[in-house]
Parts: structure tokens; sequence; C-alpha cells
């Protein structure tokens, strides 16, 4: 029989879970409409990528994760087909 118990959420928890729902969740969303309205759906789509180069790099400066040669050449693909969807 397990039993399940609740305990009181701590403010750094709850700064997480603010930071998680309105950082990342609405100012994402904001961010992405201004980006919209701005340059279009299109041109905004194309920018999706970058997020895989941001997070590597987030891994190997925070987390202290090996940089491959394999992930430097995806990085320099990624930023070709940006620059070439873009390219008008």
């Amino acid at each position: 029989i397990y039993t399940l118990e609740f305990v009181a959420a701590s403010d750094v928890y709850k700064r997480q879970i603010l930071y998680q729902g309105l950082g990342c969740s609405v100012l994402g969303y904001l961010l992405s409409n201004f980006a919209i309205a701005n340059i279009g759906v299109n041109r905004t789509a194309s920018f999706i990528g970058i997020s895989t180069i941001i997070s590597i790099l987030a891994a190997v400066v925070v987390l202290g994760e090996p940089f491959s040669q394999l992930q430097i050449f995806a990085g320099i693909l990624v930023v070709l087909g940006v620059y070439v969807a873009n390219k008008t």
C-alpha cells in the first residue's frame, strides 16, 4: 500500500513554477506572435532550428556536456538552412 504525502511547496519551487508557466510559455508565445507579425510566418518558422543550437550550447556551458564535431557540422547546416530560407 502506497501513501501519498503532500508537502508544502517552498518559495523556490513556487518561483520555478512561475518561471516555467510565465517565462517559458506566455513570454515565448508573445515573442513568437511578435515575430510573426513583423517578419511573417515562413521566416519565423525557419528560425525554429536555432533553438537546437542554443540548447546544445547551453548544455556545453551549463552542464559541461562534451561538444562533438558532428554537433558543429549539424549546427553549420542549421545556420545555412536558416540563411537559405530567409534569403530574398
